[in-house]
């Protein structure tokens, strides 16, 4: 299957990158992962990364999002707690969604690899990222594309933690 190459996300997107997003809560519903819902995240935190031109979408043939992610310099202070490898400059990865339909075709690989790609060409080489303790998939895909796991932090008042990890390239 041959996709378009990535590109920032316009306000145009938002309907679809939404309905990736509500799609993708129904799965982590079924999956017991209460990572994301109906609360979070919002279409005002994807309008957001936007406008500031921090969020990604990979589409179809028909230049249609398939699957988003948001690369930015925004922490969240909880990292603060966090033993990371490097105390530089660094990105930090969100939102990672991939429309359903798609996946187990390598497309969350893909945006990995283009977030990489996008960081170094700022001239950094250096990623943070987390993901919720129980989503398995997310977890895994970190581990398996050489993140290292840092520790634990705390979000949204959710029960268990989330999984901290980091990439020098």
């Amino acid at each position: 299957m041959e996709y378009l190459t990535f590109r920032k996300a316009s306000i145009n997107d938002l309907e679809s990158i939404m309905l990736i997003i509500k799609k993708t809560i129904i799965i982590m519903k079924s999956e017991n992962n209460p990572q994301w819902d109906e609360n979070y995240p919002t279409a005002e935190k994807f309008l957001h990364d936007i406008e500031s031109g921090s969020l990604f979408v990979k589409t179809n043939e028909n230049d249609i999002p398939i699957a988003c992610i948001c690369i930015n310099m925004d922490s969240d202070p909880a990292y603060s707690a966090v033993k990371w490898s490097l105390d530089k400059p660094f990105y930090v990865l969100h939102r990672i969604a991939v429309d359903p339909l798609y996946r187990r075709k390598g497309i969350a690989s893909s945006l990995l690899s283009f977030a990489e790609e996008y960081v170094k060409s700022n001239s950094v080489n250096y990623i943070r990222t987390d993901t919720y303790s129980q989503n398995t998939g997310m977890n895994k895909l970190f581990r398996n594309s050489g993140y290292i796991f840092r520790g634990e932090v705390h979000f949204r008042n959710l029960p268990d933690p989330f999984n901290c990890y980091d990439r020098v390239f």
